[in-house]
């Protein structure tokens, strides 16, 4: 019986790893459509092991959402002012439907966000300090005990542009400079273990030196070990006109902190196909394979259904776009 075991774990282990390094190849995409996807794994897998992703907008998702994407972020569910409207009122209900169809379609799902200058909740600045920080520990703690495995976090969201009005209750600036988004980690951290903790933020792709600014906030996180990766957001509004040139220079300035980067929320615009084609091919091709960059969420993709016109990169009648077909195309071919 001994004998057996061995022989048995020993194919169970190779059928495991075999299956966990089907992306590493250069030739392997696994297609949602043939059936091949299984529990625990994404339905696409691309060539050199990145995620695609898009955000969920509400309660539903669109039919062909698995035909493109390998990723989940709630546009809006997830930030604390559409979870508590009423102060210990949560509503948890669309948040709930994300997070289960991104686990039971084995794709990682990211939080977006925990701390956050708008889309917060509306009581929260009739409190004292004190009852300010209680809430804030009650806010994280309940979405780490609801939702175990979430994979990201956007602990704090736009530090820079849009720090919320209650810093004062997380330390203020502090010693740091930046107490205030130290202690939203350090309870990230504690109530999230087995979350990646990502710092998010715009307008850093047009401006090495803004980019500079910002690693000297992660590198202090850094050092408490309380960040795992970088959050770019590369909306359209941000990079529009800039050189790659520019825009690698950038990357390289974030890359140096020796943590992942992500492309958390872009959209790229055109009024007409041919302007927004060419877009995507200035830009995604250099960020697809960037190293230090692990995978790109875009901030929606059908017309009609997102915050920013002519972005949209699916008629609601289901056509592609010329953008998304010559997409669909670059991310399954090995670069």
């Amino acid at each position: 019986m001994k004998g057996i075991s061995v022989i048995i774990f020993s194919v169970m282990f190779i059928s495991v790893f075999t299956a966990s390094n089907v992306s590493a190849s250069g030739s392997n995409f696994i297609d949602p459509a043939s059936g091949s996807s299984t529990s625990g794994k994404p339905g696409i897998v691309y060539p050199n092991g990145k995620f695609l992703g898009n955000i969920i907008r509400d309660g539903t998702v669109p039919a062909n959402f698995r035909t493109y994407w390998n990723q989940v972020t709630p546009e809006n569910a997830g930030k604390w002012g559409e979870v508590e409207r009423s102060q210990s009122h949560h509503n948890w209900s669309t948040l709930d439907f994300i997070y289960n169809y991104a686990k039971s379609n084995g794709m990682p799902f990211k939080m977006h966000n925990f701390i956050w200058g708008m889309q917060q909740p509306q009581w929260i600045d009739s409190l004292t300090t004190t009852d300010q920080t209680t809430a804030i520990i009650d806010w994280i703690s309940n979405v780490g005990a609801r939702y175990p495995d979430m994979d990201c976090i956007d602990v704090v969201n736009e530090p820079f542009h849009n720090p919320p009005s209650y810093i004062k209750a997380m330390g203020g600036n502090g010693s740091t400079g930046w107490d205030w988004v130290v202690f939203a980690y350090k309870l990230a951290r504690k109530y999230c273990p087995k979350a990646k903790l990502l710092l998010n933020e715009y307008n850093l792709e047009r401006s090495p030196a803004f980019c500079a600014e910002f690693t000297n906030l992660v590198m202090i996180l850094k050092a408490s070990n309380l960040i795992d990766g970088i959050g770019l957001q590369s909306h359209n509004k941000d990079i529009a006109g800039i050189s790659r040139e520019t825009f690698s220079n950038s990357l390289s300035v974030l890359a140096s902190t020796g943590l992942p980067i992500y492309i958390s929320e872009l959209d790229l615009s055109g009024p007409v196909d041919s302007i927004q084609l060419d877009q995507y091919k200035k830009y995604f091709p250099m960020l697809w394979n960037y190293p230090a960059v692990k995978g790109i969420t875009l901030w929606g993709y059908i017309d009609g259904e997102m915050w920013t016109s002519d972005a949209g990169l699916l008629e609601p009648d289901g056509k592609e776009r010329e953008a998304l077909t010559w997409l669909t195309n670059y991310v399954r071919t090995a670069h």
